[in-house]
């Protein structure tokens, strides 16, 4: 069928009618493309692109010969430039139609468009070999060399993909990009120590391999991150910002959104392993960090034994189930993609602070969360954060106050 597509929308497909709604991957605003339904849903179809009848003036050609089959990128087709701004428009429909706010919106962050990733996970098959899932599949997709992944990391993949008879029994290698080298987490069946020993002693860059469950490891256990001004503890199996030339501005720019902070005591309500707390810490008089994940929290106590920065207090807790001691001037709540749940956002109502930092990785979700803040706050701005060019995720951070 014949389609022309009217916009992009979440998720990175383009929209068209043709007796209901259309979901097309793959295309961009005001293309004519010949597609092909494969799938009825309720309320709308999604469609495979046969054909690109007449292109966009931003359409260029994907730089990736995995384009299309590997899973990690959508947008590669489109100049970067113009991937800012349609993350940008979904951002502000989304915002408007969901959460009925329609704040001021300040210039994005955004960064180089490739080489960027400090951490990726690799996949792996039954015979050793890998590489990344396809497109909403579990399809492996075999790659010898990703453009996001940074150049140690690009160093390792083809190293790491000619040592099958080692991956054996493994579902999966976390790998990231620290000063101090590689570290790789594994999952899947505890390899033997000589695997381990192996892969530290043989693969260019690696300084140490840890089995995630067993907590077997060689070489190093941690790596360092840059994060701004400060070096965060990372150790395998924790969440940091892969990003880390954007996140230094994104974390810059949630702590700008607060004021001045000197001698004020701020909340930071998803720590991880201190991202935004150690930062804050140099400006605040105090910081409480809450995080939940175990091996985060251990992270975050890591760098704050190293820095010496005492006035960030860590309390290993649900957000929600936390038992704080107020009041807090500042806060920036950093959720998970699903967002604040309703325990954790009469927490944040409760403990009332006077500024708010809102950063997320999800539009629908902060729309709803920023609906239900609006009884008591202000929505001041919003700024996108391209954390993931080439992809169609949205990050950004909402700058909130009391009203």
């Amino acid at each position: 069928m014949r389609l022309t597509i009217e916009s992009l929308v979440h998720g990175g497909r383009g929209l068209a009618r043709a007796d209901g709604v259309v979901f097309v991957p793959f295309v961009l605003p005001g293309e004519v493309v010949e597609a092909e339904i494969v799938e009825k849903r309720k309320g709308f179809s999604i469609a495979r692109l046969t054909e690109v009848l007449e292109p966009s003036p931003r359409r260029v050609e994907p730089p990736c010969p995995y384009f299309g089959r590997c899973g990690g990128c959508q947008w590669q087709h489109a100049a970067y430039d113009a991937q800012v701004e349609y993350k940008q428009a979904i951002l502000r429909e989304t915002l408007r139609r969901t959460g009925k706010v329609e704040p001021e919106f300040l210039p994005p962050l955004s960064g180089g468009p490739h080489g960027y990733r400090r951490r990726a996970s690799f996949q792996t098959g039954p015979d050793g070999s890998l590489g990344f899932f396809g497109e909403h599949s579990h399809t492996l997709v075999p790659v010898d060399r990703c453009l996001l992944l940074d150049g140690p990391l690009n160093t390792l993949l083809p190293a790491l993909a000619g040592c099958r008879g080692w991956l054996s029994g493994l579902s999966a290698i976390e790998a990231t990009s620290g000063q101090e080298g590689v570290l790789l987490g594994l999952f899947g069946d505890p390899p033997k120590r000589s695997v381990l020993e192996a892969l530290v002693e043989e693969l260019p860059g690696v300084a140490g391999a840890v089995h995630v469950r067993s907590g077997a490891f060689a070489g190093a256990r941690s790596v360092s991150i840059p994060a701004g001004e400060v070096e965060l503890t990372v150790s395998a199996g924790s969440f940091f910002q892969a990003n880390a030339a954007l996140n230094a501005r994104l974390v810059e720019a949630a702590a700008d959104s607060l004021g001045p902070l000197e001698g004020k005591a701020v909340l930071d309500a998803y720590a991880g392993g201190g991202n935004f707390a150690f930062a804050l810490a140099r400006r605040a008089g105090s910081v409480t960090a809450v995080e939940s994940v175990p091996s985060s929290a251990a992270d975050a106590k890591a760098t704050r034994r190293r820095l010496g920065l005492e006035s960030v207090r860590i309390v290993r807790s649900a957000f929600e189930r936390a038992s704080l001691r107020g009041p807090f001037d500042a806060a920036v709540v950093d959720p998970p993609r699903t967002g604040l749940t309703p325990k954790a956002l009469a927490q944040l109502l409760a403990l009332a602070p006077r500024k708010l930092a809102y950063v997320s990785c999800d539009p629908a979700t902060l729309a709803r969360d920023l609906n239900a803040l609006s009884s008591r706050y202000a929505v001041r701005s919003v700024r996108l954060a391209d954390m993931f060019p080439q992809t169609a995720h949205i990050e950004a951070v909402a700058a909130l106050e009391k009203a």
